[in-house]
């Protein structure tokens, strides 16, 4: 009986195939490699770095991706002239500034009439319904916060009564006040004011905003630094043209 020549696959050769790029080679039966049992801890080494490369760099392309999309979306935003004529009008009827109106409707919303938050606010101006049913009035409450016409109003009305809250001489700090008050609610930015009185020494303006009463706020941290964000990110928007 002749007996057959066993050839063994050259190492060489099989490493040099799974470092290519053709990876099926790497899925072979493991039945057909035993003669090579000890270098395929190796081969499953190497293939473990390649692939958790290829992940790292994925993760990396989407994230990115994600911040363009979102950055983009947003841009978009601001550079739509849709509701103008709506801001300038009801804002200027409310007396507050028109700029100051969009910036907070792009803050809530990037400007999406059919926008809807996961804890139910709507609309451009991104109103809860208890806030809707009070600050709304007649007709308006019925086209309801979804409706531009009657969000932008209601939203300018809404800004016009935070900021009439708020007793300081200078326009700017009233405004990023009220814009507290319309994320965070008023009765929040109030105790965040009584707070900053607290302070001996006049360290702590409870009319000024920025590292004032922005340093004293009663609400949890998370919210707190989502107010803060908040807070910047209008004063962002109301710097670029966006009227």
């Amino acid at each position: 009986m002749k007996m057959r020549a066993i050839t063994h696959p050259n190492m060489s050769d099989l490493l040099s195939s799974l470092s290519c790029s053709n990876f099926a080679h790497e899925f072979i039966p493991l039945k057909k490699v035993k003669i090579i049992r000890l270098d395929i801890k190796e081969v499953i080494e190497n293939h473990d770095k390649r692939v958790a490369k290829a992940y790292a760099l994925w993760r990396k392309t989407a994230f990115i991706s994600l911040l363009l999309f979102c950055f983009m979306g947003v841009s978009n935003a601001a550079l739509t002239n849709k509701y103008d004529k709506m801001f300038k009008r009801y804002a200027i009827l409310h007396g507050i500034s028109p700029r100051w109106a969009k910036a907070v409707s792009i803050s809530e919303s990037a400007l999406d009439p059919k926008a809807v938050s996961w804890v139910g606010a709507r609309g451009l101006m991104q109103f809860m319904p208890g806030t809707w049913e009070w600050m709304a009035k007649g007709y308006l409450k019925d086209l309801g916060p979804m409706n531009p016409r009657a969000a932008i109003w209601v939203g300018s009305k809404y800004l016009r009564w935070n900021r009439d809250r708020v007793n300081t001489s200078t326009l700017p700090n009233a405004e990023r006040l009220a814009s507290a008050a319309y994320n965070s609610g008023w009765g929040n930015i109030r105790a965040a004011r009584a707070a900053c009185r607290t302070i001996t020494h006049r360290l702590c303006d409870p009319l000024q905003w920025y590292n004032h009463v922005s340093t004293t706020l009663v609400t949890s941290e998370a919210s707190q630094e989502e107010t803060r964000t908040y807070v910047e990110r209008i004063d962002r928007w109301k710097k670029r043209r966006i009227l």
